[in-house]
């Protein structure tokens, strides 16, 4: 990564949930809600998405941290939006702000960390 992203650089990836995004609570009688795991990964993924035009050819980033906290239910269905904005990005790390939307409402925020790595390197390190 010869330019990192600027500070304040956003992405954003919108999904609709679906039910294997959700956790199912029907022992309590309620409706099936975006569980926390199906969040992170989207956000993650804005995050990734983001960092990806930056990266040189044969180079990769992968999640190092995730501080997450999920704060209001989404039902199956719902459009959810996820925004990760560069908080701090330096030659091979960057640090993420990440948030989810159900319209205005903030679903989840947290910081989410990435490292580049050079993608050969890790194929070896993985035995591939």
């Amino acid at each position: 990564m010869n330019q990192p992203p600027r500070t304040g650089t956003e992405h954003t990836l919108t999904f609709t949930a679906s039910r294997e995004h959700c956790i199912h609570f029907e022992t309590h009688d309620l409706p099936p809600v975006v569980s926390t795991p199906a969040l992170l990964w989207f956000m993650e993924h804005a995050a990734l998405q983001l960092l990806e035009e930056y990266l040189d050819e044969g180079e990769l980033s992968v999640g190092s941290g995730i501080d997450l906290e999920h704060l209001a239910p989404a039902l199956e269905g719902t459009e959810i939006r996820c925004v990760a904005t560069v908080v701090l990005a330096a030659e091979r790390n960057a640090t993420f702000r990440v948030k989810a939307f159900d319209g205005e409402t903030l679903l989840s925020q947290g910081l989410h960390r990435r490292q580049v790595v050079d993608a050969e390197r890790l194929r070896r390190r993985l035995g591939g």
